[in-house]
């Protein structure tokens, strides 16, 4: 926004807000040009222009406010002002970072066969220098996904894929098209009529997807993943990172850790001379994950934590997952934790017109799938091969008498006076129980 302000703060800058305003039309002419040109074209609704400086309220009240606070106290003109702070423009400071953004709140895009799909809530960022040439090449990216384009990893035909991160624009394939010569020239002049075949080369490039050109996405195959076995392999420290440089997350699974042996609720074999488990790994990720969930509730409800079951989704400590044939499946796309859609919601995308745009993932229609919430599988068998590694190492070696504990027993013939034996310890620095687990995690 340039020059939006409320009624209040116009009666509160009444005095400064012409000259303002007068200033920033004097020294921005190319900027307030190139503005004017996208709010003709989009609609002034679907129009928003920021930097760095002024995302959540205008400039025109960004500079007014500022100047209130800086150079009133001392007595300096508006003029001193604007000489001392805007001599030189570059694209840093109150401009970093400059851009005009786009929104459309609804585009139908069609290809060649008369095939189609309805795009919410998108978004195109074009990049730009205060003196209105055009910085690098326009991105695109979204607010709004239906279940089936996220699980799809679509966000347009054109895009590669969804960011993580959705405040990351992500640039577009332009192949051949007009809109590579377009930018190229308004890389290096601001011509305001170019700026007009821009808008209509944009609007018409986001409703298209060409098959010729080879898009990155076909719309045609929204909503054809499959289901995917969950991979119950992975790299322990890209895992457990997300626990080891949190306080909050240690405090919440290493005592979880604690209880579960304390309360003996997994359970264990014997044989070929060597502890095992007793469960699969699939019942064994099951019945330790179904423990967490009660221990995570509990902990919840105490006022214990302040993890959220979105962080955990979003971390992929927790993970949603399809039962069957005592197999566990992810649904949709397993590229990049498509499936994690829950965990992909109110994310920070843009601010636009003063709002704090955030993400929404629809629900999937009609889904009736039996659903689990689990453990990482990495987190959770990585435990229980710590739980085997104890037993084997040191219940396992002391029952062959390799170490004993201190024994103590009361004599027979006396009520104050005890024998006591002690035979050499192997380990006399291994913890035991619990403790050692909890130690090798």
């Amino acid at each position: 926004m340039l020059f939006t302000l409320t009624r209040d703060q116009y009666q509160k800058y009444k005095d400064i807000a012409g000259p303002c305003r007068q200033f920033i039309l004097d020294k921005f002419p190319k900027l307030c040009s190139i503005t004017d040109t996208f709010n003709r074209y989009f609609g002034a609704e679907n129009v928003d222009i920021y930097g760095d400086g002024f995302k959540e309220k205008s400039l025109l009240l960004t500079i007014m406010e500022d100047y209130e606070e800086r150079y009133k106290l001392v007595q300096r003109s508006l003029e001193e002002y604007f000489d001392n702070e805007f001599d030189a423009c570059p694209r840093t400071g109150l401009f970093g970072d400059l851009a005009i953004y786009v929104r459309w709140p609804a585009v139908t895009v069609t290809n060649e066969r008369e095939q189609s799909v309805v795009v919410r809530g998108l978004y195109a960022k074009v990049p730009l220098w205060p003196n209105g040439k055009l910085y690098e090449p326009f991105m695109l990216s979204r607010s709004t996904y239906t279940y089936e384009q996220y699980t799809s990893d679509y966000m347009h035909s054109h895009v590669q894929g969804i960011y993580e991160d959705p405040s990351h624009f992500m640039r577009p394939c332009l192949g051949t098209g007009p809109l590579i010569r377009t930018q190229s020239t308004l890389s290096s002049d601001s011509d305001s009529g170019l700026w007009d075949l821009f808008c209509v080369e944009l609007d018409r490039y986001v409703h298209v997807e060409s098959i010729a050109g080879v898009p990155y996405r076909y719309l045609n195959k929204i909503g054809a993943s499959s289901l995917n076995e969950l991979d119950y392999s992975g790299y322990r420290r890209e895992n457990f990172r997300c626990i080891n440089d949190s306080q909050d997350m240690k405090t919440l699974f290493i005592p979880f850790f604690k209880y579960v042996l304390a309360k003996k609720k997994m359970k264990f074999g014997f044989s070929g001379n060597y502890y095992t488990s007793a469960l699969t790994e699939t019942e064994w990720i099951l019945n330790l994950s179904s423990e967490f969930l009660k221990y995570f509730a509990l902990m919840t409800r105490l006022g214990r934590t302040t993890i959220t079951q979105n962080r955990l989704l979003q971390d992929r400590l927790l993970i949603e997952v399809k039962l069957n044939n005592d197999k566990l499946y992810i649904l949709g796309s397993n590229r990049r934790g498509r499936h994690n859609y829950r965990a992909f919601r109110d994310k920070h995308v843009l601010y636009f017109k003063g709002e704090d745009i955030r993400t929404t993932v629809d629900e999937p229609v009609n889904y009736s799938e039996n659903t689990y919430y689990v453990l990482n599988p990495v987190l959770a068998l990585t435990f229980l091969e710590q739980c085997l590694n104890y037993l084997n190492i040191y219940e396992h070696e002391k029952s062959k008498n390799v170490i004993q504990e201190e024994t103590e027993s009361l004599s027979r013939n006396s009520h104050d006076s005890s024998a006591r034996s002690t035979v050499k310890n192997s380990f006399p620095d291994y913890p035991i129980g619990e403790k050692r687990v909890a130690v090798s995690l």
